[in-house]
């Protein structure tokens, strides 16, 4: 009689000693919480020897047995947490560009742009074709003896990369600044080749339809490596180089 009474007085404190899981569907589980993940909640329930795995979505709260309780809700999507100087899997990591107002210079240039995982640099790499605008854009003449330049064949190559650094700015706006150098042959400066060496400041603007622009503005000095017999240019000497850019690109 005595055990009897003991284990009635007993068992209630024994199931309260428990951690109790309760359920949406309004149904309570007793055991012991084991662990909790991002979408899953381990429990051992007490006539188990075997660890369940519970779906977070099926469960309300969780009452352990000292009183700590956990308000579950929902399981979280699975992603990684995001560090606020990471881009999202949202925010476009390529920019592929074109420099339009090249044509007028005699250059076609592409550019491709990779922002790295922080957003704040980028890595630009354009490839001119180059030609002499002379007798294409603008007029032209055979005769020597006049001030109009006679047209220069053919197709020259200008490469090379520029390092930007983004300033954080608005959603719309950032500036940048970064070095930038060339390579390749010019043929509107009649099949001059030689290195750039340029720092530049600029302003990109994007709009809602992932289109980029890119404004900006480079100073430096051009080395040059060979000109042609009727140039007046020293090779021996730097020369200083401004120039004024503009890209527009589709961000991807």
């Amino acid at each position: 009689m005595r055990r009897l009474l003991c284990i009635v007085f007993i068992l209630p404190y024994l199931l309260m000693a428990q951690d109790k899981v309760f359920f949406k569907s309004g149904k309570t589980a007793f055991g012991t919480l084991v662990s909790l993940t991002t979408n899953d909640v381990f429990f051992l329930y007490k006539d188990s020897l075997e660890t369940s795995i519970l779906n977070k979505n099926e469960i309300l709260l969780i009452e352990k047995a000292n009183g700590e309780r956990f308000l579950i809700g929902q399981a979280k999507k699975n992603s990684k947490p995001l560090r606020a100087d990471t881009l999202s899997e949202s925010v476009a990591r390529n920019a592929f560009g074109l420099q339009p107002f090249g044509l007028f210079v005699g250059r076609i240039t592409f550019a491709y742009e990779r922002f790295l995982s922080t957003g704040k640099i980028g890595l630009m790499i354009p490839v001119s074709l180059t030609f002499d605008p002379f007798g294409v854009i603008y007029p032209a003449t055979n005769d020597s003896s006049s001030g109009t330049p006679q047209h220069i064949p053919g197709i020259g190559l200008i490469s090379g990369i520029d390092l930007n650094y983004y300033f954080k700015q608005g959603e719309s706006s950032r500036y940048f600044m970064g070095p930038r150098i060339r390579y390749g042959t010019d043929k509107m400066l009649r099949g001059i080749e030689g290195y750039c060496l340029q720092f530049q400041l600029g302003l990109q603007l994007q709009n809602r339809r992932n289109l980029s622009q890119h404004m900006s503005v480079g100073y430096g000095f051009v080395k040059i490596l060979n000109v042609p017999s009727s140039s007046t240019l020293n090779p021996e000497q730097l020369y200083g180089w401004l120039s004024l850019n503009y890209r527009i690109s589709l961000l991807k």
